[in-house]
C-alpha cells in the first residue's frame, strides 16, 4: 500500500495510539516507578521536618518546606526526562519490532514525531499525574509523622511544580532594561532543550544503554575540550577569542542575549534534524556497529 507523503495529524494520532496500546505495560510500569519516586521525595522531606525543634523554629516556614520538595522533584524530573529521551527508539530494539514499526502505513516524519511527542509531552504529563497521585498517597502516611508541625501539613504539589516552572520563566528582577524578556528563564529553557536534544540524538544512534553511552560521550567531549585548553597556549586562544569578545561587548545587551539563545536553538534544531535523519536510515537488520 502506498502511503501519501503529506503530513497527516490523523495518521500521527493512530501511530501514537498504536504505540501506547502495544507498550501499555511498559508505560504503566514507568508511571508506577515515577509515582514511587515522587512518593519517596514526599516521605524523605516529611521525615526531615518531623522534629520538634524544627516545628518550634518559626524561621522555617512553609516555603522552605515546599522548596525542599522542589529540589527532589527537579532531580526526578530531569533524570527521568533525559533518560526517556535516550530511550526514544526503545520500541525498535529487536528486528521484529523494527520491522513492525517501519512497515506502519505512515510517513517517517509522523513515526518519528510520534516517538518525539512521547518522550516530551507524554513524559511531562506522566510527571504531573504521577506526582499528584503520590501527593494523595502521602497523606495516608501523615499519622506516622507525629512531630510534623501543622504549618507543614499543606498541599505542596502545586507549589513545587510552580517553582520548577518558574526556573523556565525567570524572575521579574532579571528583566533586560525595559524589555519584558526574562533572561535567566530563557537561558535555562534553551539549555534544557539543548541537553534533551543531545540525549534524543544519542537514543537514535546508540542501540543498547543509550542513556549511559550518551552521558559517556558528553563527558568525553568535555574532557577532550578541557585537555585541549591545557595543551594549547592560552595566550593564543585569548587572541583568537578577543575579536569575538569585543564584538559581544559592543552590541546592545538585548541583542547579545538573543544571539546566544539563537545559537543554542540552532544547535538544538541541528540535533533534532540529525536524529530524524538517523531514524530515516533505520533498517530491519542493522549494521553491527549500530547495535553496540
Amino acid at each position: 500500500m502506498k502511503t501519501c507523503q503529506c503530513f497527516s495529524f490523523s495518521r500521527l494520532a493512530l501511530v501514537m495510539k498504536r504505540d501506547f496500546m502495544e507498550n501499555w505495560k511498559k508505560n504503566l510500569n514507568l508511571f508506577l516507578a515515577m509515582s514511587l519516586a515522587f512518593l519517596a521525595v514526599y516521605l524523605f522531606v516529611m521525615n526531615d521536618f518531623d522534629y520538634p525543634i524544627v516545628g518550634e523554629n518559626m524561621s522555617i516556614d512553609a516555603m522552605d518546606y515546599i522548596n525542599s520538595h522542589t529540589r527532589g522533584f527537579a532531580l526526578v524530573f530531569y533524570l527521568t526526562l533525559f533518560y526517556q529521551a535516550a530511550e526514544i527508539m526503545s520500541n525498535m530494539r529487536t528486528k521484529e519490532s523494527r520491522l513492525s514499526y517501519l512497515m506502519l502505513p505512515a510517513t517517517m516524519l509522523e513515526k518519528f514525531l510520534a516517538r518525539f511527542l512521547y518522550v516530551t509531552a507524554g513524559i511531562v504529563l506522566m510527571f504531573l499525574v504521577s506526582s499528584l497521585l503520590a501527593e494523595v498517597v502521602r497523606w495516608a502516611f501523615m499519622p506516622f509523622f507525629h512531630s510534623l508541625a501543622d504549618r507543614f501539613k499543606i498541599f505542596v504539589w502545586g507549589g513545587a511544580w510552580w517553582n520548577i516552572l518558574d526556573s523556565f520563566i525567570g524572575e521579574p528582577k532579571l528583566l533586560i532594561n525595559h524589555y519584558a524578556f526574562l533572561v535567566e528563564g530563557m537561558m535555562n529553557t534553551i539549555t534544557v532543550f539543548w541537553l534533551h536534544s543531545l540525549f534524543i540524538l544519542g537514543g537514535n544512534y546508540f542501540g543498547k544503554h543509550a542513556f549511559f553511552k550518551t552521558c559517556g560521550a558528553i563527558i568525553s567531549v568535555v574532557l577532550a575540550l578541557v585537555g585541549l585548553c591545557v595543551l594549547l597556549d592560552m595566550g593564543e586562544v585569548w587572541n583568537f577569542l578577543r575579536p569575538i569578545m569585543d564584538f559581544m561587548t559592543q552590541i546592545p545587551e538585548v541583542t547579545a542575549f538573543f544571539l546566544i539563545v539563537f545559537i543554542f536553538f540552532c544547535f538544538t534544531a541541528l540535533n533534532w534534524w540529525l536524529s530524524y535523519k538517523l531514524f530515516t536510515r533505520q533498517q530491519v537488520i542493522q549494521p553491527k556497529f549500530r547495535l553496540l
